[in-house]
């Protein structure tokens, strides 16, 4: 047994772990949630949905922990329209979303759809006022997960949350630091929840700068993109690509009922028209 597998399958080798606090975001008093600390936001605009649908803004906050996906959308522009394609999307198909909850809470309505699949259940709850849309989503295998209930539980419309309601500090497990990617195939591969679009340099743009960019990307057990190599493509589009390869938020490939690191291509293709 290589020493790569051996650290991966010894499950006598306890796990580092860190304290993790929980930090209350709120949007100008009208949506509020709490996510633990260490997490990261993303924020684009300007752009339509293949429906033609228009996005005028759209911040992501996401938090990967202890195999536990978290994720908080703000959309502003078409939102009605917005809420009403990406439902469809969720209820459509062999692995369509289950509408679990329709009610009204205070000045938004609220829906949720749920999903379990591979062993894995998966959340996701719409708050629509007039002007927004915010979407709460969260993947985890136990459905009575502490950190799952304390996400859900703090997301609500109206301001800020006062301390005494934070969910409790989560014990995060870290990864050992000798872990390596998996050597063969896992039992579950990645599942990639959000992939943004790179940006388009205004060079690139201004000299017709054209292609698919191919990347060896490696997907980390703890839930985040640790490196991201240019393999082919027209090199002044491999920063953009491995910047938004950065970005990517997914759910850990699995070995044996363990999150285990792979390696992936992926690829992002550029037109300017």
């Amino acid at each position: 047994m290589s020493s790569a597998l051996a650290a991966q399958q010894d499950t006598t080798r306890p796990k580092a772990t860190q304290k993790i606090g929980w930090q209350i975001i709120t949007d100008n008093g009208e949506f509020s949630f709490a996510m633990p600390q260490g997490y990261e936001s993303f924020s684009d605009g300007g752009y339509t949905m293949g429906t033609g649908i228009s996005i005028k803004r759209h911040i992501t906050v996401t938090r990967p922990i202890n195999g536990v996906f978290l994720m908080v959308e703000f959309y502003e522009g078409n939102v009605k329209d917005i809420l009403k394609e990406l439902t469809f999307r969720l209820t459509k198909g062999e692995e369509a979303y289950q509408l679990s909850k329709d009610t009204v809470v205070g000045e938004m309505s609220e829906k949720e759809y749920r999903h379990n699949k591979n062993g894995y259940l998966s959340i996701q709850q719409f708050y629509l006022s007039k002007k927004k849309l915010y979407i709460v989503r969260t993947i985890a295998k136990d459905e009575k997960s502490a950190i799952l209930e304390g996400f859900l539980n703090a997301a609500q419309p109206g301001g800020a949350r006062t301390v005494a309601t934070l969910p409790a500090a989560i014990e995060e497990i870290l990864p050992l630091k000798d872990e390596e990617p998996l050597k063969g195939d896992p039992d579950r591969g990645i599942v990639i929840l959000y992939k943004p679009r790179p940006a388009y340099t205004p060079e690139a743009r201004a000299y017709g700068v054209t292609g698919e960019v191919v990347l060896n990307v490696l997907f980390a057990a703890n839930g985040k993109i640790t490196k991201a190599e240019p393999v082919s493509g027209p090199k002044e589009l491999w920063k953009s690509s491995t910047d938004a390869a950065a970005r990517i938020r997914f759910l850990p490939a699995e070995k044996d009922g363990k999150l285990v690191s792979v390696w992936k291509k992926i690829s992002y293709s550029f037109s300017i028209y």
